[in-house]
């Protein structure tokens, strides 16, 4: 349900099914009748008064003063930016020393392994070759012990 204004005296809203087709000529109708263009002051038309020479000039002067100022500004930027680089340089020199060192020691930890490997194969080769002889000796030993005995003098039976 809509409210719509009724055209009589009264304010009073009523209830009106709503008409989409007669919203334009509604609209149209209120607007002749609020007569806005009685309470507008006419249209002017306003013509800026010629630019004496002398001002056509501090125009130019102006415009190259602002386009300087805009350079130098750019300029002020650039430098800015250089020594912004500089830092960074300074930065990424040292991380690239602080690298140096760490590789120094990740050399020295590798050959240290390295070091510690053919120690460690040393003791391998060691502890095998140890191992071998005692294999061997005992192999001899029970070689000499399963053989058949010969009497000794003292033993014969006489």
């Amino acid at each position: 349900m809509v409210f719509r204004r009724n055209n009589g005296p009264s304010l009073k809203p009523e209830a009106v099914p709503f008409d989409v087709s007669t919203l334009e000529a509604e609209i149209g109708q209120e607007f002749q009748r609020s007569r806005v263009s009685e309470y507008a002051p006419p249209p002017r038309q306003i013509t800026p008064p010629p630019l004496p020479r002398v001002v056509e000039e501090d125009i130019g002067q102006l415009s190259a003063a602002a386009v300087g100022e805009m350079y130098e500004a750019a300029a002020k930027s650039i430098e800015a930016m250089g020594t912004e680089l500089i830092s960074v340089v300074a930065r990424t020199e040292s991380m690239v020393a602080e690298f140096k060192i760490t590789m120094d020691l990740l050399k020295q930890t590798a050959d240290g392994y390295r070091e510690q490997a053919k120690k460690v194969a040393s003791m391998i080769d060691d502890a095998n070759s140890m191992t071998l002889d005692v294999r061997k000796a005992c192999e001899e030993m029970r070689t000499k012990l399963s053989a058949p005995r010969k009497p000794a003098e003292s033993e014969a039976v006489g």
